[in-house]
Parts: C-alpha cells; sequence; structure tokens
C-alpha cells in the first residue's frame, strides 16, 4: 500500500505548509489495493494479479485542490495533492506552466507498479522555488544600495546573468560596505541588494530563492524502501537545496529532466537499481560554500547497480557529476 507521511515538511516553509494542509483537507488518500508483480530486471514484470486499472490524474497553474484531478479540465492546483491520492501503478500528469511549490514527501509502500509524474508535454512543466525580483528602488543615502518589496524571507538571492549568488549581511550597512550581498527586514518586507558590480540591479536579473526543496522522497518512517517512482519531464529550477532527491530508492526512474540554479541537481541516496537518463543540469551547487553539491550526484553507505545514460552536464563550480559512499560491513 501508498501512503503519505507529511512530517516530512520543513516547518519553516510557510509555503510548504500552507500545500500540505490543502493537499491533507481537500485530499484524503484513496483506497489503495494490493499489487502482486514477479520482477525480472529492473523494471519487467511478467505477471500482475488483481491490479486495479491505473488512474491518471492532472495539475494545472488554473487548477484547484477542491477539484477531482481526473481530467484536464478539473485538474488540481498542487503536486502535492495529486500525490496524496495516487496508488502504485497511477500517473500524475503536469499540465504546462509553473509551478511555485516544494513537494517534500514521506511515502510508504514499496515494489509493485510505479508511481509516475510526467509533463504532459517535456519542458513545458516547471517547478520553480524562486521570485524574480524588480521594481527597485535607490536607498536614500547609500551608495549603489537598492531595495525592493518582497513578500518572503528569501534562502539566497542569486544574480541570474552572472549566476553569481549575493552573500547575506545582517543588515543595510553591511551591504552597502559588500558588492554582491543582500539583507531582508522581515518587518518591513523589504530586500536591500548590491549588485556584484554595485550597478543599479535594472542591468541584472535577479532572483530570490524562497523554497528548499523541488521534488524530495524518501521512505516513511518504518519502511525499507521508497515506492518505485518515475519521473519525466520536468524542469526544476531556484530550489536552496535539492531540486530533484530520491532517497532508498530502489527500482526508479528520473528521465529527460532539466534542472538548474538549485543547491543540489538530481540527488541520489542511499539508492538500488535506479536510473538517471537524459537529464540536463547546469549551474547548480554554486550557492554552496563548501564542496558538497553539483549537477548529479549518487551518495550514502550503500548505492548498487545505478545508472546514468545520456546526460549533460555543465557550468558546475563544485561537481559535474559526484559518486561516493561506502559499502557496509
Amino acid at each position: 500500500m501508498f501512503g503519505v507521511d507529511n512530517s516530512a515538511a520543513q516547518s519553516g516553509d510557510s509555503l510548504v505548509g500552507r500545500n500540505r494542509a490543502a493537499a491533507a483537507f481537500a485530499c484524503p488518500l484513496r483506497r489503495a489495493f494490493p499489487v502482486v508483480l514477479v520482477f525480472v530486471g529492473a523494471f519487467a514484470a511478467q505477471e500482475a494479479l488483481h491490479v486495479p486499472a491505473a488512474a491518471e490524474y492532472f495539475v494545472s497553474p488554473a487548477g484547484s485542490d477542491t477539484a477531482t484531478g481526473t481530467a484536464p479540465a478539473a485538474a488540481f492546483r498542487t503536486l502535492a495533492c495529486g500525490l496524496g491520492r495516487m496508488v502504485p501503478g497511477d500517473t500524475l500528469t503536469v499540465l504546462p506552466g509553473r509551478y511555485h511549490e516544494s513537494v517534500s514527501m514521506k511515502l510508504s509502500g514499496g515494489g509493485g507498479a510505479p508511481l509516475t509524474i510526467r509533463a504532459a508535454i517535456p519542458e513545458t512543466a516547471v517547478l520553480d522555488g524562486s521570485l524574480p525580483l524588480g521594481d527597485f528602488v535607490s536607498v536614500a543615502g547609500r551608495f549603489n544600495v537598492y531595495e525592493c518589496y518582497l513578500r518572503q524571507a528569501p534562502l539566497q538571492v542569486i544574480e541570474v546573468d552572472t549566476n553569481r549568488y549575493l552573500g547575506p549581511q545582517p543588515d543595510v550597512t553591511g551591504v552597502e560596505r559588500n558588492p554582491g550581498s543582500f539583507a531582508y527586514d522581515a518587518e518591513r518586507s523589504v530586500l536591500t541588494v548590491q549588485c556584484t558590480d554595485a550597478s543599479d540591479p535594472g542591468r541584472h536579473v535577479l532572483a530570490a530563492l524562497v523554497l528548499r526543496q523541488g521534488l524530495w522522497f524518501n521512505r516513511a518512517e518504518g519502511q525499507e524502501i521508497l515506492p518505485r517512482l518515475v519521473i519525466d519531464g520536468l524542469v526544476v529550477c531556484g530550489f536552496a537545496e535539492d531540486g530533484i532527491a530520491l532517497r532508498y530508492a530502489r527500482d526508479s526512474v528520473i528521465r529527460n529532466c532539466r534542472v538548474y540554479d538549485c543547491g543540489n541537481g538530481i540527488s541520489l541516496f542511499h539508492t538500488e537499481g535506479t536510473a538517471i537518463i537524459d537529464c540536463i543540469t547546469y549551474r547548480n551547487g554554486a550557492n554552496n560554500t563548501f564542496d558538497e553539491g553539483g549537477n548529479i550526484q549518487i551518495m550514502g553507505y550503500t548505492h548498487v547497480n545505478n545508472t546514468v545514460r545520456g546526460c549533460h552536464v555543465f557550468d558546475s563550480k563544485h561537481h559535474g557529476l559526484r559518486c561516493y559512499g561506502r559499502q557496509r560491513g
């Protein structure tokens, strides 16, 4: 059976909390049915007994989490809501558009048919953890310092056109003294910045990374493995930590995805028989101040028979493709 443990939510992320609350309220878990499969290799099933008809759910930026989700015209608003309805074998189809959402879940179940999260049209469904910045005004009495309204505290601020992250400062005085820095006044909901070249921010493209995780899946408490997952055709960008991350996955696939401007691009932890295929990852890990993070990484005490094939990795500040760990015993 498949279930969702929302205890993985980070309490400091109010938007994630609201999304999860909406999913829990509007989308009670559909009854799961037992699935019996015999596998040859990683993904081939010889025989399936008592398997219910697989369901397809839809997500749209114009949708509603009170909808049925069973047709594009009745799509959910958030991926978290759709995932809360799924059982093994089901598909969540993500319609074109931009989704400002963090999906961070612990899932129960394992084996059986995979849960599939796919873009309806590859590279048209964008999961974005950032907010664009604009409408800056000069701060009176300060040199090269500008401010703008920002409704949510930033985890990182990136100068997108130069791929440089601004360093945090405690206040506007610190920003004035340090080119390439920012400060946030939570009482006023105001972000103060000085660009890396001390120029007007209007000459750059700036974004605030306000969410930690893009697609982050872990096994639920007491479970040995994560349910099988297929993640196909999504674009994930602008998350302060992981773009796509699977923990304790077995026989899962991430394919045809594009991940950029995240703390980590695509990450596998303690996985077996899991594949990253035909993905593009770049400019990930640049916001880490130590040698962690990168575009693709496979890590953990045990990782067995994982595959990276046909991927393009570039603009790596730390690691392009990183694999490390040790075998227990």
